[in-house]
């Protein structure tokens, strides 16, 4: 599918403005699309910490407390 889209928008005979400017534009979507997996992924792993301290199974450290490591 994505070859014959490839095929298709060379096929279209834009003006390198054209060609320039939608390029652009799905880069800037790709982007956006690897940042939001990116926050995604980091609000996991922060969901699963949370449970983990609530059902006990790791220390959590409150604001202002620094843990072994700051020592």
């Amino acid at each position: 599918a994505a070859c014959e889209a490839e095929k298709g928008y060379y096929d279209m005979g834009l003006t390198k403005e054209q060609e320039k400017i939608i390029k652009k534009y799905v880069s800037d979507i790709r982007a956006t699309e690897h940042r939001y997996a990116d926050i995604s992924y980091m609000a996991g792993i922060v969901d699963t910490v949370k449970m983990l301290v609530s059902l006990g199974l790791i220390k959590g450290v409150e604001d202002g407390e620094e843990g072994d490591a700051g020592e």
